[in-house]
């Protein structure tokens, strides 16, 4: 693929990615007016976590709603073939993560009580600033994953995704233990 193809495509998937962020953003909000509970509101976004680890273990594909996207086939398919034998590996981190998150939130649904709309005695000012930081988190991140792609060899990568597997593999494990401790405690005192 030529740098300039790359690039014009890079540039395309950072407006679909802030696009589709945005898609999300205006469903919760959807969610949020129509009064929601909080368990209902954290299972929904125990649902739209699994979106990925689904389609990356369903599918073979990290976002199959990009990669119907123009140019973003081409793009997805430069980057299976740059990271190889890896490509399997640096998905699966991916999917370990989320689907880790996508727990927290299902657990967050299970033992939060019902009735109350989840917005009630929430700051608006938090609204705001979450969206914001998030925005700002996934930027960052497709920023550090087009450096990492586009900057590195196939051996490179697949020491990265090494590292990186074993990460998610530590982090997911804190995360679930934490939410496991966590939920025991929320149970015992309740």
């Amino acid at each position: 693929m030529q740098d300039q193809q790359r690039q014009a495509l890079r540039k395309r998937q950072w407006l679909y990615l802030n696009g589709l962020f945005v898609a999300v953003l205006l469903l919760l909000g959807l969610l949020l007016a129509i009064n929601v509970t909080a368990p209902q509101f954290f299972l929904a976004l125990g649902l739209l976590f699994l979106v990925t680890p689904v389609s990356i273990w369903v599918f073979k594909e990290s976002n199959p709603l990009l990669r119907v996207l123009p140019g973003m086939g081409e793009l997805s398919q430069y980057e299976h073939e740059k990271l190889g034998e890896s490509w399997g590996k640096y998905q699966f981190s991916t999917a370990l993560l989320q689907t880790a998150c996508s727990l927290f939130f299902f657990v967050q649904a299970a033992i939060r009580e019902g009735g109350a709309p989840f917005r009630e005695g929430i700051p608006i000012w938090y609204f705001i600033v979450v969206p914001v930081i998030v925005l700002l988190i996934i930027n960052l991140n497709h920023r550090s994953h087009i450096k990492r792609m586009d900057g590195k060899t196939p051996e490179q990568l697949h020491t990265y995704a090494e590292e990186k597997r074993l990460f998610s593999i530590v982090f997911a494990s804190v995360t679930l233990g934490m939410t496991l401790i966590g939920t025991c405690v929320v149970m015992l005192m309740s």
